[in-house]
């Protein structure tokens, strides 16, 4: 399989779409019950269709453009679980391609090859809790745009507008899942240590990210709810915790991919078939996967599907010692 995947062909895409397709499948069919999270999230798009206003009329714990968006969905299907998950589905793969060609375009590896989006949808699908279409699955579609053009600033230099876009997709990230916000400081090391952005850039970059901010904090305002929203997003929402996993059953779980990771990452550490930005660029993923945990000890409500913020760093680091391992047979 990781050979065929391999070739530089987009019909690839075709075959690990109805691979993931299959693997949800019998979820979808099956007598699986409905998520806590997903229940509340539901609950949570019906009172914004009654009229009322997140934060300032009732509390919850989610961040703004998430709630928006499963307004959305009650708006147009009501509560569908059914909708969710499908909609999560195709998010996942899309995110698979997306990140597949930032790959391939900044030739981030030696080859160009169709295994990121594999492993990036294999590991999307390891836990049922994951099939959702849960804020952090949404916040990962924006913080791909970010390390997107980060990649192309390492490869092939700065410009304004890379930095303001860097910020601005942060920025919206941050909107859809609140503890994004740990990342910006990945951002900036990466910025700082591997990219030539002036001491303007990053002024840009700040301004891109507190851009969807201040258009959120005009709407609330202009609906008499932003006392209530700055509260609930910068600190009910970060220091409120109900998780649903024990620490003994997290340790459990992640413990033998955690094995595999580590594995990976010292092998491509130790690889000596990339060049210099390409190594660059494993570091900011390095940088980003260890971030990713200490994100995870100021998630409230902490479950498997948090553990979705991994896919970027784990899919990178571990296809970069596949094609170590490739250019050495």
């Amino acid at each position: 399989m990781i050979r065929f995947l391999k070739l530089n062909d987009p019909f690839r895409l075709v075959v690990i779409f109805f691979l993931l397709l299959i693997i949800r499948l019998p979820f979808w069919l099956g007598d699986f019950p409905l998520l806590s999270p997903e229940l509340t999230w539901m609950l949570i798009g019906e009172k914004m269709n009654e009229g009322l206003l997140l934060y300032r009329d009732f509390n919850a714990i989610i961040a703004p453009l998430s709630a928006f968006t499963y307004q959305v969905i009650d708006l147009f299907f009501g509560r569908s679980p059914i909708v969710y998950q499908v909609i999560a589905f195709l998010l996942l793969f899309i995110q698979g391609v997306i990140f597949n060609l930032q790959i391939n375009k900044m030739m981030v590896l030696s080859e160009k090859t169709y295994l990121p989006a594999f492993i990036y949808s294999i590991c999307g699908s390891f836990f049922f809790d994951m099939y959702t279409l849960s804020p952090v699955l949404l916040s990962l579609t924006f913080l791909l745009l970010a390390l997107g053009e980060l990649f192309y600033v390492i490869k092939e230099g700065n410009s304004d507008e890379n930095s303001f876009y860097i910020g601005f997709y942060l920025g919206i990230s941050i909107l859809f899942f609140t503890p994004m916000i740990a990342f910006i400081l990945v951002f900036l090391i990466g910025s700082l240590f591997y990219t030539n952005i002036y001491f303007k850039g990053y002024f840009i970059l700040a301004f891109g990210v507190l851009f969807p901010f201040f258009l959120l904090f005009t709407f609330y305002y202009w609906r008499d709810g932003l006392p209530e929203l700055l509260t609930n997003v910068f600190y009910y929402s970060l220091t409120q915790s109900t998780n649903f996993l024990l620490f003994y059953d997290i340790i459990m779980i992640v413990t033998i991919p955690i094995l595999f990771v580590s594995i990976a990452i010292l092998k491509v550490l130790n690889a000596t078939g990339f060049i210099n930005y390409q190594v660059r660029i494993q570091s900011v993923m390095l940088f980003l996967l260890m971030m990713g945990v200490l994100i995870l000890f100021f998630i409230p409500q902490l479950t498997m599907y948090h553990f979705l913020i991994f896919l970027p760093p784990i899919c990178l680091l571990y296809t970069s010692d596949a094609a170590d391992d490739s250019l050495r047979v």
